[in-house]
């Protein structure tokens, strides 16, 4: 639910500055407030994309380990810590795609799979290792202890990771590239909020 509404006022917001900030679904002080806090978002996302993309996913992956467990804990901090690296990572993963896949060679149906199945196959598994290792650092785990996990729960964790994160991929290619890394710290509030209700059963 908290994810829908995020995503609704995004697109709000994206369709109000699309239409001169005439359209809003909200009143008009708070369609003029939000318009005013996404332009200034998109202002600091413009100027130092890295830090904002970071703070945003430190926020929002906190905040989704705060739904999930239904308290602030010490592992809010540690969800926060691994948003940023999170963010990073894709963000990093963003350029490379873009460096492999042009836009134009992205055009084709043949360019779009291609592009698609690349991201799938590597950047889940990724994204599942760098999560299991970087929570395994921050909760100090013995690195032994870590070892053991990736091998005995990895592909436990990719299966459902590529369940819910495929068609979210492929709907990332109808967001702007400047947007991507934030759309995908988004979405990851849902996920996070799964994992930590997984984690903690």
């Amino acid at each position: 639910g908290i994810l829908c509404i995020v995503c609704f006022i995004l697109a709000s917001a994206q369709i109000a500055e699309r239409h001169g900030g005439m359209w809003s679904p909200l009143p008009p002080h708070f369609a003029y407030l939000l318009a005013r806090a996404w332009y200034a978002y998109k202002g600091s996302l413009k100027r130092n994309p890295r830090l904002t993309s970071s703070i945003t996913g430190a926020v929002l992956s906190a905040l989704g380990n705060r739904i999930g467990s239904g308290s602030f804990g010490p592992q809010t901090l540690n969800w926060a810590l691994w948003g940023v690296v999170a963010s990073n990572i894709s963000r990093a993963w963003i350029v490379v795609l873009e460096i492999g896949f042009p836009p134009a060679a992205s055009k084709s149906v043949k360019g779009m799979l291609s592009k698609f199945m690349v991201d799938i196959v590597v950047s889940i598994p990724l994204g599942q290792l760098a999560f299991m290792v970087t929570h395994g650092l921050l909760n100090s785990s013995p690195v032994d202890e870590i070892t053991r996990g990736i091998r005995s729960k990895f592909w436990d964790g990719c299966v459902p990771g590529w369940q819910f994160w495929s068609p979210l991929i492929m709907a990332s290619q109808l967001v702007p590239l400047e947007m991507r890394t934030v759309y995908f710290s988004v979405c990851a509030l849902g996920w996070n909020v799964l994992q930590t209700m997984l984690s903690s059963q």
